[in-house]
């Protein structure tokens, strides 16, 4: 993904807290060698600042979902913020198991519809039926760099996590 945009604000390296201020996106942390990327991947949500950077993301990864299985960007959106979501919640971690990643979902649904029925019901009109669909999606923003996974991590460790039936 090629997002090359400065970042214009205060902004700490998240491995090395160097100050990325005037670096652009698709560089590198000229302390540790950390991506830019990385950074703003994992605390960019969190400054405002860097809205136009984390929207160029979320349509690229947008982009992605559209080309692969026909997802709405409402699903697209829901599963990135259910993730950025537990990541603000501990301190962070870069990636999570198939059973994290949907037990995060499932608390950020609690905290986003007023009721079940009322969250199953946008799920299905999104595409989301089935723990196997917030897979695909995760994965295709790890594609799109948006999320991170690790190297044992599967699509297949998504089956059967939960399913809301017909």
């Amino acid at each position: 993904m090629n997002i090359d945009l400065p970042i214009e604000c205060d902004f700490p390296c998240v491995e090395c807290g160097y100050n990325l201020r005037t670096r652009r996106v698709n560089e590198v942390c000229p302390e540790c060698g950390t991506p830019v990327l990385k950074s703003v991947k994992e605390r960019g949500a969190w400054y405002e600042e860097l809205d136009e950077i984390n929207e160029r993301l979320c349509y690229a990864a947008h982009g992605i979902i559209r080309g692969s299985g026909g997802y709405s960007t409402e699903a697209m959106m829901f599963v990135r913020d259910a993730v950025m979501a537990k990541r603000g919640m501990r301190k962070f971690r870069p990636c999570y198991d198939a059973m994290q990643i949907c037990q995060a979902f499932r608390l950020f649904a609690q905290i986003s519809f007023q009721t079940e029925a009322e969250a199953i019901q946008a799920f299905k009109q999104w595409g989301i039926r089935t723990s196997e669909d917030v897979g695909k999606i995760f994965f295709m923003l790890v594609e799109g760099a948006i999320l991170d996974v690790s190297a044992d991590d599967t699509i297949e460790q998504f089956k059967g996590i939960f399913d809301f039936g017909d």
